[in-house]
C-alpha cells in the first residue's frame, strides 16, 4: 500500500518515498532469504547468484527485475493500444490476421521502444566505424534511434507491420 500511494496522484511526500523504499527492501531481502520462496522460485541461476554474491545484492537485483519488467510492459502494452487506435486499418488488418500478432508487437518495440537508450561500459578497448574506444569509456546506446536506422527499416518513421523486424 505504501508504494502504490508513493505513485498517487497526490503523493504523501517524501517520507512516504522513504517508507516504500525501505519496505521494498525489506521485502526483497526477505525474498532472498525465504527458504520456502527458494524451494518455490529458486532456480540453479538464483541460488548460484545467491552462493556468489551478498543477500543485499541478489536482493536489489530481484527489485530490478520486478520494476524493469513491469514498466517495460506497461509501455510495451500502452504504446500498441494507442498505434492501433491511431492507425484503425493495422487494427482491423490484426483482428482479421492474427498471425500478424508477432509483427505487431514487434514493431511497437521498434517504433515505440519502451527503452530509448542504455548505458554500458566497455570492457576492453573496441573499434566501432572507425573509431578506437579505450576500455572502461562510459558509453550511451541509443536504442531508439537504432531502430530507425534507414539502412536497416525502409520508411522508418512510419508503423508497419515488418516481417522480419530486427528491432534492437
Amino acid at each position: 500500500e505504501v508504494l502504490r500511494d508513493a505513485f498517487d496522484d497526490l503523493p504523501k511526500g517524501q517520507a512516504c518515498l522513504a517508507t516504500a523504499a525501505l519496505e521494498m527492501r525489506s521485502y526483497f531481502l526477505d525474498l532472498a532469504s525465504d527458504p520456502k520462496w527458494l524451494d518455490l522460485h529458486g532456480d540453479k541461476k538464483l541460488r548460484g547468484l545467491l552462493a556468489t554474491y551478498p543477500r543485499e545484492a541478489v536482493a536489489a537485483q530481484l527489485a530490478f527485475f520486478v520494476f524493469a519488467g513491469h514498466d517495460t510492459t506497461v509501455h510495451l502494452i500502452g504504446s500498441l493500444l494507442f498505434m492501433m487506435a491511431s492507425r484503425p486499418e493495422l487494427w482491423m488488418q490484426l483482428r482479421t490476421e492474427p498471425a500478424w500478432r508477432e509483427a505487431a508487437i514487434e514493431e511497437t518495440l521498434r517504433y515505440e521502444s519502451p527503452i530509448q537508450k542504455i548505458c554500458r561500459v566497455t570492457a576492453k578497448q573496441v573499434t566501432i566505424a572507425g573509431v578506437k574506444i579505450p576500455e572502461r569509456q562510459n558509453l550511451v546506446l541509443l536504442l531508439g534511434a537504432a531502430n530507425r536506422d534507414e539502412e536497416v527499416f525502409p520508411r522508418p518513421h512510419e508503423f508497419l507491420f515488418r516481417k522480419p523486424n530486427k528491432q534492437i
